[in-house]
């Protein structure tokens, strides 16, 4: 096999992997409609992420009802407490799942995500701090938090996401035509250490490739927002998405680096010769580098960065696998990388713990909305008098009417019934 066809075939394997690696973790953690809403529940555990949604809750029902607006702090703080509640865990959950059907399997045009019953808690959790300003809130106002489709970019993405579960079912084939382009390649080079060696460069470029695509995806989306919350938000969301397929990309490199590492031969010098590659690809790689640094810095000094550890790692596991005792230690190594990526990459931490016990935490059991008159009902313990109302809807009526004073504590009963005592 020539100098070119082996090049081409190092070049094409390396291609089939990364599509291979993107495709099965894909798989793993976006097609399936389970590990997607856990990863958006692990995401809740940052307060960043709750606090945005408490703001887009807010938005929506100001924007149904502009004469809540004097009331925005108050929805904020009490969105944000049912957004950290177990019970808002699993609605949350099913919610993105509703989401991942309308993007990946129903086909909607315009997906978007709401939380059936917020509005409901959120007013409880008002009552308990401003009783009157919480019966101006309606009960079954739920929002809409997301919508994806209203922009061309949107909708082309909704237009891909329903062909992405077709081409992830290729991931198998993909990586197995890798693998096998290169252990043909150092099969057929003139050296087969020699070759091996070059399947082992090709597949670390293969997980290097993915690591630099991986922070520069991550530092353009970054750029998209000038806020230190906005900033959170999107490393949140994209460390609970994304931030596995880091450490599977590492753990492909370094298993490229192992062995390349392994089949170097002692003579070979350790590095490669910048002179030895074509004259095109040298061009090419520094109008890459200077065009990068040029359109943003920060970026280039973090894919220098990845580069040269890609360097070191190598130089060090050549040092250390170049004895007698390579092939074992080899080995070794290899089972080290898999373990590591196995266990820094087995999924969400928190959120399948957090959604099963949100699952055990009882829903809010809808009242009657039937209206009905005031029903006056025995005096509490204290002796103040109390009045029950029919429905959410008659209590806040008579709220607006400025029947009901300031101070005044309201409780939902279980039957539906809403009952105001004075303060």
């Amino acid at each position: 096999m020539g100098t070119l066809p082996s090049r081409l075939t190092l070049l094409v394997s390396a291609a089939c992997i990364v599509a291979a690696v993107l495709a099965l973790y894909a798989r793993s953690a976006v097609l399936d409609a389970d590990p997607f809403a856990d990863r958006a529940v692990e995401a809740l555990a940052q307060d960043e992420v709750t606090d945005e949604i408490a703001a887009r809750f807010s938005t929506g029902v100001i924007e149904r009802s502009p004469g809540l607006v004097t009331l925005r702090p108050a929805l904020e703080t009490a969105a944000a407490d049912v957004a950290t509640s177990p019970w808002f865990a699993a609605r949350f959950a099913a919610g993105v799942r509703s989401l991942h059907r309308g993007i990946f399997t129903a086909g909607d045009p315009r997906p978007s995500l709401h939380v059936p019953g917020m509005a409901a808690r959120v007013q409880a959790s008002l009552a308990q701090r401003t009783p009157v300003l919480a019966l101006r809130l309606p009960p079954d106002a739920d929002p809409t938090l997301m919508a994806i489709g209203s922009s061309p970019r949107e909708r082309a993405l909704l237009k891909a996401a329903g062909r992405a579960d077709g081409l992830s079912r290729l991931a198998p084939i993909l990586l197995v035509l890798g693998l096998l382009g290169l252990l043909l390649a150092a099969l057929g080079a003139p050296d087969r250490r020699r070759g091996a060696w070059a399947s082992g460069l090709a597949l670390a470029g293969a997980g290097g490739a993915l690591v630099a695509t991986w922070i520069g995806a991550r530092t353009l989306t970054l750029e998209g927002f000038d806020t230190s919350t906005g900033d959170a938000v999107v490393k949140t969301i994209w460390g609970a998405y994304l931030g596995d397929l880091r450490i599977w990309s590492l753990g492909l490199a370094g298993a490229g680096i192992v062995v390349a590492a392994v089949a170097a031969r002692p003579e070979q010098r350790a590095r490669v010769s910048w002179s030895r590659l074509p004259a095109g690809a040298r061009g090419a790689v520094l109008l890459v580098a200077g065009a990068i640094t040029l359109a943003d810095r920060d970026l280039a000094l973090d894919l220098v960065g990845v580069a040269v550890a890609g360097v070191l790692l190598y130089l060090g596991a050549r040092q250390l696998l170049s004895g007698r005792a390579r092939i074992v230690l080899a080995g070794a190594a290899l089972l080290v990388v898999t373990a590591g990526v196995a266990v820094a990459a087995h999924g969400p931490d928190h959120a399948p713990p957090a959604v099963a016990a949100a699952k055990r935490t009882a829903a809010v059991k809808p009242g009657s909305t039937a209206p009905r008159s005031a029903t006056p009902s025995a005096p509490a313990p204290s002796g103040s008098p109390r009045i029950c109302f029919a429905s959410m809807q008659d209590a806040r009526a008579a709220a607006e009417r400025a029947a009901i004073p300031a101070g005044a504590v309201v409780k939902v009963r279980s039957d539906g019934r809403v009952c105001v005592r004075g303060g």
